[in-house]
């Protein structure tokens, strides 16, 4: 944007899916390989036991009850939750699908009801995971969903606080979440994954997009995102998790306590992080600025060709000393005054219309040239420094305020005129 600090790119809830079809114009779309990731459901790895004899990996098909097979039955059973656990998770439910879900928040599809057993999920907001209703009607997964938004951690926290340590009733229960993400990509909770059928078997991916698919992730890690770096970004998640979640849990709709925690983490990765957001840094803009020069170029003889290569050494070397003028470049522009009035008026008015940045015109070398752009200058508020212009009328401040020179005028060498002119 002109060389300034761009605005703020970073945004730490705003997701963009794969199937977006709106993207913004500040969003440069970079092809199917900027897709890192995908949704799925997970399974917190610590309630998962040997004598639990699951099929590696974890597969879909364990969610869809085969009655005339038994092993279906107990499965999708050690996955539901009783009435009584599910009460302390009510609390955190979003409330967002009136249409779909019962008074509690949660949506139970027809083949859960009857009797038969469903595995409970937890789900973040019911804005960006409502697809998962589709595909559990059109596969008869025998699963039920409750969306708990920004306090999933919490209602996950909850659970485990109630079946991580208890080995007789092994109870599980299912996340549906994006990965990477400060959730299933936590060191606090490990998660295994359950592989999710193909987009092709699925008819509601013709309208819910493909959701569950693996993206082309691995090429972008190698190329812009190194699997440590993101990790690290978790582990900052991690580090203040006890704090979000209370803040969560004390907070409805005020959300000042949560953001000021997620305002720590960022300053703590910046803290941490300078390497890496130095190079985000844009480069200190140079600005160009310019100085009109009005040089006798022709028709004042040989002694007068020094002075426009005078002028250009001066400024190689202003420029080479970052002392002078930091963060600019001095041009020194040329034009031939030729010592007329008329030639030296054409080529004031030439550089303060033709430039933006003119800062001021170097010359001319004659007096009776300096006059008429001296007595115009003031309207302009152009300054003109004169290199030999020595007229004592030039003097007058009042009447020629932004003439200035480096040579003296006139009448300070009178005394050396009187006694020189003698002899």
């Amino acid at each position: 944007h002109g060389g300034q600090w761009p605005d703020p790119t970073i945004d730490l809830e705003v997701w963009l899916l794969s199937d977006y079809h709106y993207i913004p114009q500040e969003i440069r779309e970079a092809g199917a390989i900027t897709n890192p990731g995908r949704f799925g459901l997970f399974v917190p790895k610590a309630l998962i036991r040997k004598e639990d004899a699951f099929p590696k990996p974890l597969i879909y098909t364990m969610f869809q009850e085969d009655i005339n097979d038994r092993r279906y039955y107990d499965i999708i059973k050690k996955f539901d939750i009783p009435e009584a656990v599910l009460e302390s998770i009510y609390r955190y439910a979003e409330n967002n699908c009136k249409d779909v879900c019962n008074d509690q928040g949660m949506y139970i599809p027809p083949h859960c009801t009857e009797g038969r057993k469903c595995a409970l999920v937890l789900a973040p907001h019911y804005e960006n995971t409502h697809f998962i209703v589709k595909h559990i009607d059109e596969m008869e997964f025998q699963l039920k969903v409750i969306w708990l938004g920004d306090k999933l951690r919490l209602g996950i926290k909850q659970l485990m606080s109630v079946y991580g340590a208890d080995r007789k009733n092994g109870k599980k229960f299912l996340v549906f979440h994006w990965t990477p993400s400060e959730v299933i990509n936590s060191r606090r909770t490990e998660y295994v994954p359950v592989t999710m059928p193909r987009c092709e078997e699925m008819i509601a991916s013709n309208d819910t997009g493909c959701k569950e698919a693996e993206y082309a992730f691995d090429s972008l890690v190698l190329l812009h995102f190194k699997e440590e770096h993101m990790q690290q970004t978790f582990d900052l998640y991690d580090k203040y998790e006890d704090q979000i979640l209370q803040a969560r849990e004390e907070t409805d709709s005020d959300q000042f306590g949560v953001t000021r925690y997620y305002d720590q983490i960022a300053c703590d990765w910046m803290l941490s992080q300078p390497d890496v957001w130095n190079g985000f840094k844009p480069p200190t803009p140079v600005e160009e600025v310019f100085v009109g020069g009005i040089f006798p170029l022709s028709g004042m003889g040989l002694s007068y060709l020094g002075i426009a290569p005078a002028a250009l050494m001066a400024q190689r070397d202003i420029n080479q000393n970052t002392t002078i003028l930091s963060n600019y470049k001095l041009t020194v522009l040329q034009n031939d005054g030729q010592c007329r009035a008329d030639t030296v008026m054409k080529s004031f008015i030439s550089y303060y219309i033709q430039q933006t940045k003119m800062i001021g015109v170097l010359g001319p070398a004659c007096s009776e040239t300096v006059e008429p752009i001296a007595g115009v200058s003031k309207h302009f508020r152009m300054a003109v420094i004169s290199y030999s212009a020595e007229g004592a009328f030039l003097s007058d401040r009042e009447k020629y305020p932004y003439f200035f020179r480096t040579i003296g005028e006139n009448r300070q060498y009178e005394h050396v005129y009187a006694l020189l002119l003698p002899r």
